[in-house]
């Protein structure tokens, strides 16, 4: 019996072991599978700091020259110098993960968005483990799993953290990591440990400067209990970030780098941006996480949740604190982004909320237990179905650009987490119409007879087209126009057009509504010449070509645009 006994507790803990494997696998194939990318944002250039470091001891990227360029979004210029501009954190503590990637022939900036993908999955997976091991300070095996790996796939975890080397991530696991030591110091009577305490909130700061109020929160949470090892642990971080200071002051001349001075806080409408941080159809924390609200609208349930758990309660000062101050950023919204981004940093607290008052609903209350598993599922298709898988999601935030129009962000009608390819389309159709009509409102120009009329021309009005890149305009959707005014008397017999399409492509070319040319065409079949009968040319001032592409469709899962063929230059003669 004591042997059957044995060998079922082994079995167990190999079941057990098997399951949280299967959930971290699982992780890393939903964020390496993911279609939604924003490692071309804040993010790109993180990496690029730890081949530096690497390549030349320096935080410094001067020596890249050129290749720079690219990341012009987030580079500042300082003392001559070129820096990186967000948080320091992820980029140092980077430097190992560079340099196994080095060894492997992986150098960066040529592989620097690969990369970024890789340590994602890898910071995914942490900070998975991490709310595991935070449930089961309170809760068996299973629950702990399962709540978990809802909370991760039904929050920016998901979202925000697995598209991108975001400073988010890395802050994410190191304040995770604070949460659950002094938790299970708490749970079990043991003392923390000050120096590894001190070193997680320091290093939570040094990835996202908004984490400053997680140390002052977590010290006060051990003082509760412990207060020789709160003072120990403030004493850390206060070294830490003096020795941080003296090291601003050598390289920038500047007590703190500018991505952590409070210079950030100014800000507009602190009410506007408080509310559009929880409640906002693009932004809010709880229409993208309902779940969330749900210890809240239940104050009773939730206090009888924390009873006996120790001084949890005092949890709530940071999430408050840092929602007061991220309502504060003149850019509350996080520019071109996902839901609830910048509140994301606090959702370590939320998730212990969330636990102990999930704990009491599933032992409790069978209806309330329904309705977190109702707005679970709402938050893992919001955040790990359209946050990753449906790039129409990102491209809501261009045309018009969020940061141009922020009033979007309270528009109901328009969601980003409804986002579909017929939408995208309808709304690229709707602000193309209003640009062409101003455009031609003003049209006074005609184009040269004989004579290339390239891409970029002012000459002519561009309707259903991309912005001019550096040697075509690419068509976008399946409808193309091209307005232009010919000189007095001219009517040109003959057109050519100078493009390459996007693989094979059906095209059909039509002047006025009289079509020229119909058929097939790859990408090594221009120029494409075609006679113009003179019955195609209207009395109207203004002269339609059209484009008609049935077969546009997007080039690849960060580009959303529906593509066909890509223009050089058109001639009349």
């Amino acid at each position: 019996m004591y042997r059957i006994a044995e060998l079922r507790l082994v079995i167990d803990a190999g079941a057990r072991a098997f399951a949280l494997v299967l959930f971290c696998g699982a992780v890393v194939v939903l964020v390496l599978a993911a279609r939604v990318d924003y490692t071309g944002s804040d993010s790109l250039g993180s990496l690029l700091v730890s081949q530096s470091v690497l390549d030349h001891g320096t935080l410094r990227l001067d020596a890249y020259g050129e290749n720079v360029v690219r990341y012009a979004n987030v580079l500042e210029a300082k003392g001559g110098h070129v820096y990186y501009y967000p948080p320091l954190g992820t980029s140092l503590f980077a430097i190992p993960y560079v340099a196994g990637l080095n060894a492997l022939g992986w150098r960066m900036p040529e592989h620097d968005r690969l990369a970024q993908r890789w340590l994602a999955a890898g910071l995914a997976v942490a900070i998975l483990v991490l709310l595991f091991a935070i449930a089961r300070v309170w809760l068996p095996f299973w629950p702990s799993v399962l709540l978990a790996g809802a909370f991760w796939a039904g929050t920016s975890y998901a979202s925000t953290m697995a598209t991108a080397l975001w400073s988010h991530d890395l802050a994410a696991v190191v304040a995770l990591a604070a949460l659950w030591h002094v938790l299970r110091a708490s749970e079990t009577g043991g003392a923390v440990h000050a120096l590894v305490l001190g070193v997680l909130l320091f290093s939570a700061y040094l990835c996202r400067p908004t984490l400053a109020l997680l140390a002052p929160t977590l010290i006060l949470f051990v003082a509760a209990r412990d207060l020789r090892g709160a003072i120990r642990t403030g004493l850390v971080v206060a070294l830490l970030l003096a020795g941080f200071s003296l090291l601003s002051w050598a390289e920038f001349g500047e007590p703190l780098p500018g991505y952590y001075m409070p210079k950030r806080l100014d800000g507009g409408s602190w009410s506007t941006a408080a509310f559009g941080n929880l409640f906002s159809p693009a932004r809010g924390l709880f229409v993208y996480s309902p779940f969330l609200l749900l210890p809240l609208l239940m104050p009773g349930t939730t206090r009888e949740a924390l009873r006996g758990r120790g001084p949890v309660a005092i949890l709530l000062v940071w999430p408050v604190l840092h929602w007061i101050a991220v309502s504060s950023f003149p850019h509350w919204w996080g520019g071109y982004s996902y839901g609830p981004r910048f509140m994301a940093d606090v959702l370590p607290a939320l998730y212990v909320f969330f636990v102990v008052f999930a704990a009491r609903v599933l032992s409790r209350s069978r209806p309330t237990a329904w309705l977190m598993v109702a707005l679970l599922a709402w938050g893992v298709f919001v955040h790990a179905v359209q946050g990753l898988y449906n790039p129409y999601t990102a491209y809501w935030n261009t045309m018009p650009s969020i940061d141009e129009a922020p009033e979007r962000l309270f528009d109901w009608s328009d969601p980003p987490f409804l986002q579909t390819s017929a939408s995208w389309d309808a709304r690229a159709e709707r602000l193309d119409r209003a640009a062409v009509r101003a455009a031609l409102a003003a049209y006074d120009a005609t184009i040269p007879v004989g004579e290339r009329v390239p891409f970029d021309a002012s000459s002519v009005v561009f309707a259903g087209w991309s912005h001019p890149e550096a040697e075509h305009r690419w068509s976008r959707g399946h409808l193309a126009e091209i307005h232009f005014r010919l000189p007095p008397g001219e009517r040109p017999r003959r057109l050519s057009i100078d493009a390459r399409t996007m693989g094979q492509q059906s095209l059909t070319l039509e002047l006025n509504g009289a079509t020229l040319f119909e058929a097939a065409r790859g990408p090594a079949a221009f120029p494409l010449v075609v006679d113009v009968p003179a019955s195609a040319w209207t009395g109207g001032d203004v002269q339609v070509l059209r484009l008609r592409l049935p077969d546009a469709r997007p080039p690849g899962r960060a580009d959303p645009r529906k593509l066909a063929v890509a223009l050089r230059w058109l001639a009349l003669d």
